[in-house]
């Protein structure tokens, strides 16, 4: 993953096909290789981590690739569509929005030079994407001078929907090449109609124009391709305004944690406390209470109500066997709940394994949220976050991230699960995202 950062910050792409996404294919790959191809929603974490594009499949993995070594990486999202069918121009309009891609107004200027255009037998006005119907194949050189002009737009699209055998295409072909060498901006060609010549010994002429460009046979993979610049262009703004992995491992070694915690099991809420402390992670108050006097008297000075549950590292589901009590509004209620949580600790957990009761305050409308961290084969830890309290079965939603990770991930993970929409609901905006907390 650092080497993929290192190349994607000086300007190399680095896309990749994950195997083993399914159950089957995570079966036969570790019968094969005897390696694990780990949690595929970590794996999809370090490649948005990182800037990794993973892609489907090897042929749109090829695809994607000829975009990059053949055109320079655009200035933004904006594209312009040329198609010489109208259907063929609305499939790519729905394409280009679910990539998120942005097709702005052909207007002013550049639409009165294709208004000009006899050819073209237009009436009324342009849209983006421009069916330039089949007469528009006779003139693309002068589509293409009136849009290639226009600062607008980032990249191109000419779509031809005609066969790409016959005496026309050799036509079309040569325009397509002159056209494509002489743009400043990247032109996708895109051409989907019959390949197959008459004469298989001849060439096609489509054929020949690949040997300067790409030519793309599926709407979707052009799309893809065209998609994956502009992702790219995203990816290293995204690392650049952040510190790389290896300064962020760097910069948590300086942290002092050597609070002397056991390795691979639950951690007591006093340890857990102590490496919360560490990395300035703010922690309610508690209390750590033996005895039914010390859970009185402990929620007597917290306050009601108050939050009483069992402190055992054997017992990490404490909601599972009863052992917590909420909303306690008194005294005499506090040393009942002490009594019903011990006890119902010790059907499952021997005593030995119980620290005690911790009573807390009990915290009303607020938002919870729930951070967890876990060991992972593969990335060594994995952290997950997202609603917390009753949403956590019932949404059954959380987002991956794989340490180490900026502030500006943390967000971002944040903002894939409904925790982000209860924020916006509660916090006016995003805005209680932007705390150090």
């Amino acid at each position: 993953l650092e080497v993929s950062e290192t190349a994607i910050r000086n300007g190399t792409p680095v896309l990749t096909v994950k195997i083993g996404s399914s159950e089957l294919a995570e079966a036969a790959t570790l019968s094969h290789t005897g390696s694990l191809t780990g949690d595929d929603d970590a794996w999809e974490a370090a490649f948005r981590q990182t800037g990794i594009e993973r892609v489907p499949d090897i042929p749109d993995l090829l695809a994607r690739a000829s975009a990059h070594t053949t055109y320079d990486d655009p200035d933004g999202d904006s594209v312009c569509i040329a198609s010489t069918s109208g259907g063929l121009a609305s499939l790519l309009a729905d394409m280009a929005a679910e990539r998120g891609l942005t097709l702005p107004d052909i207007s002013g200027e550049t639409e009165q030079k294709l208004l000009d255009i006899e050819e073209l037998l237009a009436y009324g006005r342009f849209n983006n994407p421009a069916d330039i119907r089949g007469y528009g194949a006779h003139v693309l050189p002068e589509i293409a001078d009136a849009v290639l002009n226009d600062d607008v737009f980032d990249a191109y699209v000419f779509a031809i929907g005609l066969p790409g055998v016959d005496e026309r295409a050799e036509t079309i072909a040569e325009a397509l090449a002159t056209i494509t060498t002489e743009a400043d901006d990247p032109v996708y060609i895109l051409w989907t109609g019959r390949k197959e010549p008459d004469d298989p010994t001849e060439a096609p002429p489509y054929t020949r124009l690949r040997d300067s460009v790409p030519v793309y046979e599926d709407p979707g993979r052009c799309m893809d391709a065209l998609a994956s610049t502009t992702d790219f262009v995203t990816a290293c703004n995204h690392l650049t305004d952040q510190p790389s992995r290896g300064r962020l491992v760097a910069d948590a070694r300086k942290i002092d944690t050597d609070h002397d915690l056991p390795r691979g099991q639950v951690l007591t809420w006093a340890q857990s406390e102590r490496l919360l402390n560490s990395y300035d992670i703010p922690v309610i108050e508690s209390r750590l209470a033996t005895d039914i006097d010390e859970a009185a008297t402990a929620a007597d000075d917290l306050g009601f109500p108050v939050v009483l549950k069992i402190d055992s590292p054997a017992l990490p589901h404490r909601t599972d066997v009863g052992a917590v009590r909420l909303g306690v509004e008194s005294i005499e209620a506090a040393r009942d709940a002490y009594e019903e949580v011990m006890n119902s600790a010790l059907t499952v957990v021997d005593p030995v394994d119980i620290e005690g009761v911790l009573i807390q305050p009990m915290m009303n409308n607020d938002i919870e949220s729930i951070i967890g961290i876990a060991p992972d084969e593969v990335f060594g830890s994995l952290v997950s976050v997202g609603p917390g309290g009753v949403l956590v079965e019932a949404l059954g939603q959380s987002a991956t991230l794989v340490p180490p990770f900026s502030r500006t991930d943390a967000r971002a993970a944040i903002e894939e699960t409904t925790l982000a929409s209860v924020l916006n609901d509660r916090r006016d905006g995003l805005r209680c995202l932007s705390t150090p907390s």
